[in-house]
């Protein structure tokens, strides 16, 4: 046995992986000031303890509940109209089973209509949207958008649609009369590569279009939570609110709630053009996108300060061609073409941006990571207020996700299988083979990326250990698959028989070597603790690894026979 060749390769493997772990992103929230009530009367809404009893609260205080949405009686959130709303504000507030207690505060939709119609989209070309479509287009991923509303166009439905709902009193379905929903969905997901219209970062994302904001744009923040509180119900992956207004506590407790569940909460900053966000996008847990123009200018309407997370391209309609352009609907129902500016239109590229990135498997916290890491610095050095962490690059962001990391799963996968044969003191033949076969199953082939977009192409660039998210992203974290069991099954089936001994070699080699390289950098969320997730990644990648080291000793000793 060749120890010292073998110690070498272990050595620069491990190495490797020191060097892959990813430095930690600044995280930053906002703080914004409480809601002030008058003395007049108003609304009162309150958000109790999940386990309250909604009627004795009712009878204590001598108020009149309702829901503030059909859905709403999980979370226990209530409103009710009151005399005098301050002094209503200060008896809930002593009751120990209400959680928040706050004034209804409205939210607006952050954009700006713009009637002419503009050829060209130079947003995408901006942020290399093209790398994201050869990506897999955020194939598998589930995008609420908290909105006016969506209604179907020629070049925004069908399959990209799925089983919205209206939180608008007296609003049964979800079509959008304003055309703020839609232009925002049209960012996210219009079709791509069709022949027709124009086209959406993540074209192959599911919409499910909430209607929060009645069609002339306005909504109560109380609504807009139970809508958070439903999408985050229903399993989606990512919720984009493109819209915000005075500090509601109601709003971001949802929205924290949401991010603690896993999903990824986008908010536009606002257009005030000032110092200080608004809810949704002051909570510490939701990601404050601000807008920049066709120049990579900070727009001269978008809201800046502590708690801006990221920047994108929202538009600037003072220079020629510089809106937003999306396939959208006009005030009677009918399909038009608009160019609107807003941080309401740069919230969706990070959604689309966002949603690429889960496509591939990624946990959702290193997709954050990895959009930030990736976006282009502006302004100051490193994080600033004015772009937070820069403008998002979808390129940068796919190259180093299925470039970058995939070629260093490769190595690695042909590294410990190059360190496993030398162990045993096998030949050349069983290098080469369970290396090629080990690189492939930890990397995937990365490089076919770079051909036309497709379910195939998409396929063979992932790694094994990411094939289920070609139909589900989240499948890819079950602890159960984040194992070594899928592994072991390959080498009780097919390691013993010697025409497959080496293929299961190679598979468990390199499925091994994924599970380390996600536990090492945080690629994988089997579990939420951090160091739970990472000791049973790697772990269960060290079994597969020994299984591996197993199969070759049993084909060395079947050889010598």
């Amino acid at each position: 046995m060749k120890f010292k060749p073998a110690l070498v390769a272990l050595a620069l493997c491990v190495t490797a992986l020191v060097l892959m772990k990813p430095s930690t992103f600044l995280e930053v929230g906002a703080q914004g000031s409480a809601a002030v009530a008058g003395t007049g009367p108003g609304v009162l809404v309150v958000d109790l303890k999940d386990d309250a009893d909604v009627e004795a609260f009712a009878q204590r205080h001598g108020l009149t509940l309702e829901y503030s949405a059909a859905v709403s009686k999980d979370e226990a959130l209530v409103r009710a109209k009151v005399p005098n709303l301050a002094a209503a504000l200060a008896k809930v507030k002593a009751d120990p089973a209400v959680e928040v207690a706050e004034p209804e505060i409205e939210m607006r939709a952050f954009a700006y209509p713009n009637d002419p119609r503009y050829a060209e989209q130079w947003n995408m070309r901006q942020i290399n949207a093209l790398a994201g479509w050869k990506a897999g287009g955020g194939r598998g991923v589930t995008v609420a958008v908290l909105d006016t509303g969506v209604s179907p166009v020629a070049d925004l439905g069908g399959s990209l649609l799925k089983g919205g709902m209206s939180f608008v009193p007296g609003v049964d379905k979800f079509a959008d009369g304003n055309g703020h929903g839609t232009h925002v969905s049209g960012t996210i997901a219009q079709n791509t590569n069709n022949g027709e219209g124009v086209v959406g970062v993540a074209p192959n994302v599911t919409i499910v279009p909430f209607k929060v904001l009645a069609d002339q744009g306005g909504g109560s923040a109380d609504r807009i939570a139970a809508a958070i509180d439903e999408a985050a119900d229903r399993g989606v992956d990512i919720i984009n609110m493109s819209l915000g207004g005075g500090h509601s506590e109601i709003m971001n407790k949802a929205a924290a709630d949401a991010a603690r569940r896993g999903v990824l909460v986008v908010a536009s900053a606002g257009n005030s053009g000032r110092e200080g966000l608004g809810s949704p996008a002051s909570s510490k847990e939701v990601i404050a996108v601000g807008a920049t123009g066709p120049a990579d200018e900070k727009a001269p309407y978008s809201t800046y300060g502590q708690g801006l997370e990221i920047a994108a391209p929202g538009g600037n309609t003072q220079k020629p061609g510089g809106g937003i352009l999306q396939s959208t609907v006009d005030g009677q129902g009918g399909q038009t073409y608009a160019s609107y500016q807003g941080t309401s239109m740069a919230a969706p590229h990070v959604s689309g941006a966002l949603a690429i990135l889960l496509g591939r498997g990624i946990a959702p916290k290193a997709a954050v990571h990895t959009l930030y890491a990736t976006a282009k610095d502006l302004g100051g050095k490193g994080y600033d207020k004015t772009f937070g962490h820069g403008r998002i690059d979808v390129g940068a962001a796919v190259k180093t996700v299925v470039y970058t990391r995939g070629l260093q799963r490769f190595g690695l996968g042909v590294g410990f299988a190059v360190m496993l044969v030398m162990l045993v003191g096998l030949g050349g033949r069983e290098m080469t083979a369970v290396g090629v076969i080990a690189g492939f199953t930890a990397g995937g082939a990365m490089f076919v990326s770079w051909f036309s977009p497709g379910f195939l192409t998409h396929w063979l660039s992932l790694d094994l250990i990411r094939w289920p998210a070609l139909f589900d992203p989240g499948l890819v974290h079950n602890p159960v698959w984040s194992s070594a069991l899928f592994g072991l099954v390959v080498m009780f089936m097919l390691g013993m028989f010697k025409r497959t001994n080496l293929l299961a070699t190679g598979v468990c080699v390199g499925l091994g070597t994924g599970l380390i390289c996600g536990g090492v950098n945080q690629s994988l969320a089997a579990f939420n603790g951090a160091t739970l997730n990472q000791w049973w990644l790697i772990g269960n990648g060290v079994v597969l690894l020994l299984a591996g080291g197993v199969l070759l000793t049993a084909r060395k000793m079947e050889l010598s026979k």
